[in-house]
Order: C-alpha cells, then structure tokens, then sequence
C-alpha cells in the first residue's frame, strides 16, 4: 500500500527484522570474494573484507560520538573509500583515486545485495499481507541502495514506499533525530516501528510513534509490544491499530 498519509505507517528495520545478520554476513564474505576475484584478480579477499568491516565499524562508532549522525552522506562516501582501499591493500592491488573507489564499491553493493539470501522466515509471506494494512516503509542504518538490493533479492520491494536508509535524510540512525527527521517528511497520523535494538526502539519513542520489539533472533522483550516470529506482526499490527484507533 503506497502513498497514503491518511493511511497508518509502517517503519521496518532489516537486520533482525527482515534479515538474519548472522547469515548474511557469511554470504556477503562469499560474495565479495567472487566479485573481486573475477574481476580484479588477488585472493583472500574474505579476509580484506573482514579487515575492512572492523575498520568502518570504528569509524561509524567515532562518527556518532563526534557528529551524532549528522552529515551522514559525506561520512558515507569516505567510509564507501576505506572500505576498497582496505580490500585492496590487503589483496596488494593498486589503489584507484578517491572516487573511482567510490564508484567501484557502490558497483560491488548493486551486484552483492540482490544475491544475498537471508530472509528471516515468514518475511516473504508476511509483507503483502502488512501491505495491505499499512503503508511499509524502512527505517534502517543501511542506505537506501542496499536495502533496493536486499528487498529486490527478496521479490518484496513493490510492497514498500520509501526506504529510509540514512542517506535519505543525510543522518544516521543514533539518536531520535533519525525518526524525527523521517517523521518531518511523511507526517504520519499513526507511525509503528520495528527493530530488534532496544536503544532504536527507545529513540523512536522519543519520536513519538509506537514500537514494536523484535526478537526474532534472540534476546528478551523490552517494550510492550514484541515479536518473536515475523508471521506474528499482523496480529500485533491490528491490535495497535485497535487501540490506537488507526483503520
């Protein structure tokens, strides 16, 4: 269901909610070592990628201590350079300049994120259904283009309006400013969050919507309302809904 401010919102995190992170991550190492290798030769490309995740890690921590969250297009394009020049220094491969870099990587997340199967079960199922009840929108710290790859992997992106991804507000998800800022955007009369984070689902509140904690994949409810299968989202949807008085 698209495009419909009158219509109750739906804002759905990936990781955890959509997505098993654990068994995408192991993908995501195999798919990169294909990438790379065919095209740039080298080998232990799995490794470069593992040296480079930890080095993006830090640099986000460091960035929402010093920015909170601000400016996140900018930061994204740095973090989208150190990522290919990590790789490629590991595997001893010349490195491009800055954005020749930049473009290489965003080439490799366009032929890495459709490929990537880790749907948490029910997801597929369950989407058209919430569709109908809602207007389904992301609210991930993934950008917008990898979230078009996962969800085109998946066959579901027909079913969501925006996906927020932090690149379409320029800020990233570490504060109540991300949701208050997508918030400003869309207006909605009644706004439901999921995530599997108890801090995102705390900073949504802050926001003003109503959360939903999922614990698909481990860890104990925190919030009110709460999922521990994705199948079970309708029913705790049309609850709200009934309490809240959304159609």
């Amino acid at each position: 269901m698209k495009r419909d401010k009158n219509r109750p919102m739906l804002f759905l995190d990936d990781g955890g909610v959509m997505n098993d992170n654990s068994r995408r991550s192991v993908q995501w190492q195999q798919l990169v070592e294909t990438y790379f290798g065919s095209r740039f030769g080298g080998s232990d490309w799995t490794r470069a990628n593992e040296k480079a995740l930890v080095i993006e890690m830090d640099m986000f921590r460091d960035f929402l201590t010093k920015n909170g969250g601000k400016e996140f297009n900018a930061f994204q394009k740095e973090m989208d350079y150190i990522w290919l020049k990590t790789m490629f220094d590991h595997v001893r491969i010349s490195v491009p300049p800055k954005e020749e870099a930049i473009r290489i990587t965003r080439e490799a997340i366009r032929w890495i994120t459709p490929r990537v199967r880790s749907s948490i079960n029910g997801v597929k199922e369950t989407i058209p259904l919430l569709s109908q009840m809602m207007v389904i929108h992301t609210a991930s710290n993934e950008d917008s283009e990898m979230l078009r790859g996962y969800l085109s992997g998946m066959r579901l992106l027909s079913y969501f309006d925006r996906l927020y991804g932090p690149d379409l507000i320029d800020f990233a998800k570490g504060s109540w400013s991300y949701y208050d800022k997508i918030f400003e955007l869309e207006k909605p009369e009644l706004a439901i969050v999921v995530d599997d984070k108890e801090e995102c689902l705390d900073f949504a509140e802050e926001a003003g919507t109503i959360v939903v904690h999922s614990v698909i994949t481990g860890g104990k409810p925190a919030k009110k309302y709460w999922i521990s299968e994705f199948s079970s989202l309708p029913q705790v949807i049309s609850k709200i809904l009934k309490a809240f008085g959304g159609s």
